[in-house]
This record gives structure tokens, C-alpha cells and sequence, in this order.
């Protein structure tokens, strides 16, 4: 298995979907104009294509989480946690999840980029695109 390399490219379509679901406050791997990440790539001119002779593959694979800066809050105010713990709690929820820890390990992909945004009320909202 090969290191995934950080594609800026890949983290700047990640950062717009992100802040596009903050702004617009919903959570959906299609934009509210119906574009798939490898739409919102095609439109910024970035192609993932790739041919191994036998076969090829084609598009952006994406992950999205939704989150908060805090673990909870009351009247004296909210309870923030690390960049670390919130770090920790995105990678953890797509590694326990069948769909998305098999996507981060998809053995073709050997770029990615993560995009993140932060909307009302300190939500998190974080895109991981893969190439």
C-alpha cells in the first residue's frame, strides 16, 4: 500500500465543498446545484483519470463529516476540545464506518485533499477528496 500525497488542487475542491455545506448548512456529498466531487472537479478543470492497461478509473472518491469545536455546552458556555481530538474523531468515524475506511484505503488512489469549514454556531464541516 502506497502514502496518499497531498494534492493542493484536491484540497482547494475539498475546502469549497466544505464551506459550501457550512454556508448552506447541509451535509450531502452532491452540492446544492447537483454536482458530485468529480463534477466540482471537472469544472475547476481538474480530471482524476487514470489507466492501469487492464482497466482504468475515473472521477474524485470523497468522505464528508459534520462536527462540532466543543463535546458540549450549557448556560456557562461551551466545552471545546483539541484540533487533535476533533482530528481524531473524523478519522475514527470513517475508519468505523465499512463505506468510508474502504474508500481511504483504495489501493489507486495515491493523492488526496482536505478541505474544511467551519459555519454557525462553530460547526465543523470537513471534505476529504482522493485521486
Amino acid at each position: 500500500m502506497s502514502v496518499l500525497s497531498q494534492d493542493v488542487q484536491l484540497a482547494a475542491i475539498a475546502r469549497a465543498h466544505s464551506e459550501d455545506m457550512a454556508l448552506n448548512n447541509y451535509f450531502e456529498h452532491e452540492n446544492l446545484a447537483g454536482q458530485s466531487a468529480a463534477d466540482r472537479g471537472n469544472a475547476v478543470g481538474y480530471r482524476c483519470f487514470k489507466d492501469f492497461g487492464s482497466f482504468y478509473t475515473e472521477g474524485i472518491s470523497e468522505n464528508i463529516f459534520q462536527g462540532w469545536m466543543y463535546s458540549s455546552f450549557n448556560s456557562r458556555g461551551r466545552n471545546y476540545v483539541t484540533l487533535e481530538e476533533i482530528a481524531f474523531r473524523i478519522v475514527d468515524g470513517w475508519m468505523n464506518s465499512q463505506g468510508h475506511r474502504e474508500n481511504i484505503l483504495t489501493e489507486t488512489y495515491d493523492r488526496e485533499g482536505i478541505g474544511i469549514g467551519i459555519g454557525a454556531e462553530e460547526s465543523v464541516w470537513v471534505t476529504q477528496n482522493s485521486c
